[in-house]
């Protein structure tokens, strides 16, 4: 008789656990426009925090709304995910976007060269500024 109940809790931990675990990992991102934004840089700015090692004032922002000021390098489209490169002074460095589902419209209507000032969550650096689920600041 004891073993049976221990059984049954064990079983209702494991699936207690399995629940938690599946809607915190499908759980869906925030919209960044609800999110309050932190700082606004241009590429430029980003970049020479990069560059010039003092990275600690950028850490300080990592998984933060961010936006940012910069020339369109580059749209691509991979993986049913848009994104536009930012080019900077530095041409070897670049401030990467990744956009929100939602801005595909808006997408449309940009061109290379253009001036754009995009909202998005800042995930780091390593040669370029990574951001994710970017959108469009009108």
């Amino acid at each position: 008789m004891y073993r049976h109940k221990t059984k049954i809790f064990v079983f209702f931990i494991i699936l207690g656990l399995t629940v938690f675990l599946y809607t915190y990992i499908n759980k869906p991102e925030k919209d960044t426009r609800d999110i309050e934004t932190e700082v606004s840089l241009t590429t430029n700015e980003i970049i020479a925090y990069i560059d010039n090692a003092d990275n600690d004032y950028l850490k300080s922002y990592i998984n933060k709304a961010i936006e940012v000021e910069g020339t369109v390098k580059e749209l691509t489209f991979k993986n049913n995910i848009h994104s536009i490169l930012l080019s900077s002074d530095n041409k070897e460095r670049l401030v990467l976007c990744q956009m929100q589902q939602g801005e595909t419209s808006k997408m449309e209507n940009i061109k290379e060269g253009e001036l754009v000032k995009i909202k998005g969550i800042y995930k780091g650096s390593l040669l370029d500024a990574i951001l994710l689920n970017c959108i469009f600041i009108q």
